[in-house]
């Protein structure tokens, strides 16, 4: 599945961004595509196509408007398997749907001519040298919704041990608990995922009041607020996507500790150290990235690993060691490590 990002990534689902992330994680250079503020009557557009002209009809759905274009091909798959490198998820639906067919599919907004599309298509068909298929087009209209009030309606408080993750429109929720109010708009981490609640539970077995923490991918930052709210006197939180670290930032503001939060912008490059490092990644980030991790930590200080899919559980025990805390919660698996 091959999704060319064209000017940000659309409000969507949490429910259905975290089912849909390990598939996204598995192809990497997968976006989404339409704008983050289309809430009009939207028509998704796809054209049936072959491997070979994908690309060509990508660019035909662009110049006719297309907000957006995903190309979804068995074959990006095949290849990114036969590449050698390890995948942490590969839907097995993106590889035994048994044939070569591919799709291209385009976002409109109302103006869109099915007409000229055709009429484009004729062309290319007639003027190609390489194979193009059949080259249907098949119009679905999409009703308007603003994905994220849609998606609020199923959100309720998440209780995590001592923490209670509470969304930040509701009121009621159960006081005996240490609240940590979210709103994770477009970044990932609500709590509801078992790598990111595995975390926060392992993250209150460790020694947090009074330390730095650095929270690493921090998508919504609910991992480095959590250490906020067992008493850290500070957490680092770091994304290389911008979205992200704007909704980490509001939602430190909503925590009202944004004192103690620092935001940046970038990768593992960091050149502190801190008490506690939170990675809620995949295990093929954090295994490549062991000695920059590693080298974030203090001497005594404690290192919470997520994201590890079941699969990949021996791999990062390999190159972590052995000598740690594992839990799991459905197929995913959380470590607690300390530096000596």
């Amino acid at each position: 599945m091959r999704q060319l990002r064209q000017d940000g990534i659309p409000k969507g689902s949490r429910a259905e961004k975290e089912k849909i992330d390990a598939i996204l994680l598995a192809v990497g250079h997968s976006f989404w595509c339409m704008s983050s503020d289309t809430l009009s009557t939207t028509y998704e557009v796809t054209v049936t196509t072959v491997h070979e002209a994908a690309d060509i009809v990508s660019v035909i759905l662009y110049d006719l408007g297309a907000m957006g274009v995903m190309i979804e091909d068995p074959q990006d798959i095949t290849e990114i398997m036969a590449s050698g490198r390890n995948w942490d998820y590969i839907d097995e639906g993106l590889t035994n749907n048994g044939c070569d067919v591919v799709r291209v599919t385009g976002y409109f907004e109302p103006g869109y001519i099915e007409t000229k599309l055709k009429t484009r298509l004729k062309t290319l068909r007639r003027d190609s040298v390489v194979e193009v298929g059949s080259l249907d087009v098949a119009t679905v209209t999409v009703p308007a919704n603003d994905w994220t009030v849609e998606w609020r309606k199923s959100y309720k408080p998440i209780v995590i041990k001592d923490i209670v993750i509470v969304p930040a429109w509701i009121e009621d929720y159960d006081k005996s608990f240490r609240p940590v109010f979210l709103d994770p708009g477009q970044a990932f981490g609500t709590g509801s995922h078992e790598s990111t609640a595995l975390c926060i539970e392992l993250m209150q077995e460790c020694s947090v009041m009074d330390k730095d923490v650095l929270d690493i991918g921090c998508g919504s930052g609910i991992l480095g607020i959590c250490a906020i709210a067992l008493g850290a006197k500070s957490a680092t939180l770091t994304d290389i996507d911008p979205k992200a670290l704007e909704v980490a930032r509001e939602n430190a503001l909503i925590n009202k500790c944004q004192d103690k939060v620092i935001i940046t912008e970038g990768d593992l490059n960091s050149e502190g150290q801190y008490d506690l490092v939170l990675a809620n990644l995949t295990a093929d980030i954090l295994i490549r990235a062991k000695n920059k991790i590693i080298g974030a930590l203090r001497v005594g200080g404690e290192l919470v690993l997520g994201g590890i899919i079941d699969t990949r559980l021996d791999s990062v025990l390999e190159a972590y060691g052995n000598n740690c805390k594992i839990i799991h919660a459905g197929d995913w698996a959380a470590l607690r490590y300390r530096k000596g």
